[in-house]
């Protein structure tokens, strides 16, 4: 799945910390894959400025496929669901929303 830097980080932060010992095998291996190698690094001009994460949004384009396994879309998609019946859905996450619960 195609995904920006933008959805990246936002996915970060939307993944559970807390679960069975599958759950967590599966969001270390999905964590790793959202991560940025040295040259995806230094493509997208990827930098901090205090807590601020600053890149190259025309280097970025359509985003970078990452593989996102049937386990792992599962727990995105519970993820996702439960901050929108917690009203807790930001700008944000409207784009991991489409592409995880409204596909």
């Amino acid at each position: 799945m195609k995904l920006t830097v933008a959805e990246r980080f936002a996915l970060q932060g939307v993944l559970p910390q807390e679960s069975n010992f599958v759950t967590l095998r599966v969001l270390s291996a999905l964590r790793e894959a959202l991560s940025f190698g040295e040259d995806e690094i230094q493509g997208l001009s990827l930098m901090t400025e205090g807590e601020q994460v600053k890149w190259d949004s025309e280097a970025d384009g359509e985003g970078t496929e990452i593989e996102v396994g049937e386990l792992a879309t599962q727990i995105i998609r519970d993820a996702l669901v439960a901050l929108d019946k917690g009203n807790k859905l930001s700008v944000q996450h409207l784009t991991l929303y489409e592409k995880f619960v409204c596909s």
